[in-house]
């Protein structure tokens, strides 16, 4: 069996109190309340962290910070700019994005493991849903794949079959149903996994569907879909129960031609 290393990877804002620091500028602070925006002084940067198990496999991990790549936005150009000026800030607008730096960061790491031996091993990079997208699952790296959550409207497709003899090949096969409509499905079963979270062990009830294919991501990749059961819990002992949300998490896997 192929082993298999967790990274983690998001975005952090560092404060600076300094105004000409190099790449600081307002930013959202993600620790306001809901009903104010809270703005902050500081530089964005990427952070990805190796998940390294303390105890066993099931169980709790800690995350070991391995590197950071400052992402700031592009400076916007004065009124009185060149055509050519509005054209290059616009090209950098693209290429200062979160999801094009991400997969800078997936990239490095892969090759910095390659240089050092590790080119047998492969990676999960776990990532929240602003890096589930066509740009980072289009460039990922061989022997990556990549967990994050999605849209619970998403569609997906099955793999094709039954190829015609003559003609181009079908990239995609029949329609899927969403996220949402495949947790409402009595169609697919329920499976109990037990994994680590807040601080014990819990039971979920998940979802696996998979060998499906998804257009955002390309035609070369096939996914694992995990559709995760709202949780219950109690604010207190004698207070109603409540529920989460329900979770959608794609993983991503090269396809074998």
């Amino acid at each position: 069996m192929q082993r298999e290393e967790l990274f983690e990877q998001d975005d952090t804002i560092i404060h600076k109190k300094g105004k000409k620091v190099a790449g600081t500028s307002w930013r959202r602070g993600p620790l306001g309340p809901p009903f104010h925006t809270n703005f902050i002084w500081g530089q964005r940067y990427i952070q990805t962290s190796v998940a390294v198990p303390i105890n066993s496999f099931i169980g709790r991990s800690r995350a070991i910070p391995i590197g950071f790549r400052h992402c700031p936005t592009a400076k916007k150009p004065s009124k009185n700019a060149t055509l050519q000026q509005i054209q290059n800030y616009k090209e950098e607008q693209k290429q200062l994005k979160l999801n094009k730096q991400g997969v800078i960061m997936i990239a490095h790491t892969r090759q910095i493991l390659d240089n050092n031996g590790f080119s047998d091993k492969k990676l999960v990079f776990s990532v929240d849903g602003s890096y589930t997208n066509g740009i980072v699952l289009k460039s990922l790296p061989e022997n990556v794949s990549l967990v994050g959550r999605i849209r619970k409207d998403a569609k997906f497709h099955r793999l094709p079959t039954n190829q015609p003899a003559t003609g181009r090949k079908r990239t995609y096969g029949e329609d899927l149903l969403t996220p949402e409509q495949i947790r409402q499905s009595d169609a697919f079963a329920w499976i109990k996994v037990t994994a680590w979270a807040a601080g014990k062990l819990h039971d979920f009830d998940v979802k696996v569907v998979k060998n499906i294919m998804w257009r955002k991501a390309g035609a070369h990749l096939k996914l694992k879909l995990i559709v995760i059961r709202p949780l219950a819990y109690r604010l207190t002992k004698k207070s109603r129960i409540l529920y989460r949300q329900p979770d959608f998490y794609p993983k991503t896997q090269m396809v074998s031609s």
